[in-house]
């Protein structure tokens, strides 16, 4: 089978890294055109521009901006590429849409990760590999095979260069983290904190109750999986200061970045720098202004390769996420 990716969102700057590292990987060109049309009643209609009959299919996409007509678009793409023969077809989502709708907590909802994963197989995919999901058990909402990459080592690679003071320590935002910044602590050989809090409802607005480590003269980095609105690590931070810290980072994976969150990030002067990785493209939304981006495209060529040569990914990733 011949190795080819394909997205529905080609402006999707980790989409065009990927495909630069497969095609030096590869020494091939891999990219399956297709044309994408949004008529005046808002249908999608999407054509593929070239022959897939036997090939091995990867669908890289994003989730914004528009988010769910990506998700749509999505759908559609799987179901065009199957009805054009491809062999086989996995689905990279570097975002995994509705993560956090992955349980019910209340009455008469949605578990709605649960309801991407039946349309994504509905759709016709093969496979669909994930990085860093928000619960790691929305893995059992698959029938299909389906792989988690954890980008612990990207980002501890790139923290570790010169990025992290002497006096650092690591900051588990709520107890549920602890082995994964633990990890960290680990890797980095530095000092790790807890903090536990209360959340009550939906909003982004937890109570902290207390925090478990000692933080006074040291320089703290809050690790968590998505900064949305900001708040919660913002209102992290400024306890941290309070109880004797000497400045505050954040580190990410998902950089969803609502429209509010530049304002509350920009008026707020404890937090010194924030870290995210690129697997969310928000062209709508303007950054704050002291955001560094880490790259995971390197990973996840590489398991696309290893999995179009149906090796092991293991070594790929960490077994923690964060």
């Amino acid at each position: 089978m011949k190795l080819r990716v394909t997205t529905g969102y080609e402006d999707y700057p980790l989409y065009q890294e990927i495909k630069k590292h497969l095609q030096y990987s590869t020494q091939e060109v891999c990219h399956v055109p297709c044309t994408s049309l949004k008529f005046s009643n808002e249908n999608i209609k999407i054509k593929i521009e070239d022959c897939v009959r036997g090939d091995d299919i990867f669908v890289i996409q994003p989730c914004y901006p528009n988010f769910n007509e990506r998700i749509m678009e999505l759908f559609i793409l799987i179901d065009a590429l199957k009805y054009a023969s491809a062999k086989r077809i996995s689905v990279v989502l570097p975002y995994y849409p509705y993560v956090r709708s992955d349980k019910k907590d209340e009455s008469r909802i949605s578990i709605t990760a649960r309801l991407m994963a039946d349309l994504i197989q509905a759709a016709g995919a093969d496979r669909v590999i994930v990085m860093n999901l928000h619960s790691a058990q929305i893995q059992g909402f698959f029938r299909i095979p389906m792989d988690h990459l954890l980008p612990g080592r990207t980002i501890a690679k790139y923290l570790s260069d010169g990025r992290i003071p002497d006096n650092t320590v690591f900051v588990a935002p709520d107890t549920g983290s602890a082995k994964m910044v633990g990890y960290f602590s680990e890797k980095l050989n530095k000092p790790f904190v807890i903090i536990e809090k209360r959340r009550v409802d939906d909003s982004e607005n937890p109570q902290i109750v207390n925090v478990i480590g000692e933080v006074k003269g040291h320089h703290c980095i809050i690790l968590d999986d998505e900064i949305a609105s900001g708040g919660t690590v913002i209102k992290a931070a400024d306890k941290l200061v309070e109880l004797g810290a000497l400045g505050v980072d954040v580190c990410a994976v998902h950089g969803v970045f609502t429209e509010k969150s530049k304002v509350l990030f920009d008026s707020n002067d404890n937090i010194q720098k924030v870290y995210v990785t690129n697997s969310i493209f928000r062209p709508d939304i303007e950054y704050p202004s002291y955001t560094e981006v880490i790259s995971v495209a390197e990973m996840l060529s590489q398991a696309i390769l290893c999995t179009h040569k149906d090796n092991s990914i293991t070594t790929v990733c960490d077994r923690y996420q964060i």
